[in-house]
């Protein structure tokens, strides 16, 4: 796995609709020019993982093995913070109190493949890709992460 150095401290990175068949079920790509030359290589041994920064540009060649490639995504934020988009997010309260009340509370699942988690879970994943494509159609109509006509430069 390869990692975009700086890319973290990037505030704005437009996405648009990448790679078909991707692990990525968003088949998310980011349309900016990355410096191979500073990537930084992170060699993975099968079982283990990467942990960074959600910004972190990522990217790894194709699968050259017998056995799946595996990704998943956990995001930390604090209580005040709120989705740009116009569709309600959900989220599982880790800890303290939500005084603010921006996502929908998700319920921790009882047993293992309890069908109340199954399906809440399916409809946050649902909710993600509907965010994702919505931020996607407002970059290609030229409008910033809020969905409002970007600012004259």
């Amino acid at each position: 796995m390869k990692f975009a150095a700086g890319t973290n401290k990037l505030a704005d990175m437009p996405h648009m609709r990448g790679y078909k068949g991707s692990i990525n079920s968003l088949a998310q790509a980011v349309e900016m020019e990355v410096d191979e030359a500073s990537a930084v290589q992170g060699s993975l041994q099968p079982g283990e993982f990467s942990f960074h920064h959600s910004h972190c540009l990522h990217y790894s060649g194709p699968n050259a093995t017998d056995d799946r490639r595996i990704g998943i995504s956990h995001i930390y934020i604090p209580t005040h913070v709120r989705c740009t988009g116009s569709q309600r997010r959900s989220a599982l309260l880790v800890r303290g109190i939500d005084e603010y009340h921006h996502f929908d509370t998700e319920q921790p699942p009882l047993y293992e493949e309890d069908p109340a988690a199954v399906h809440q879970h399916e409809r946050a994943c649902q909710r993600f890709r509907e965010c994702h494509d919505e931020q996607v159609r407002w970059h290609e109509a030229g409008l910033d992460p809020y969905g409002r006509p970007r600012a004259a430069a």
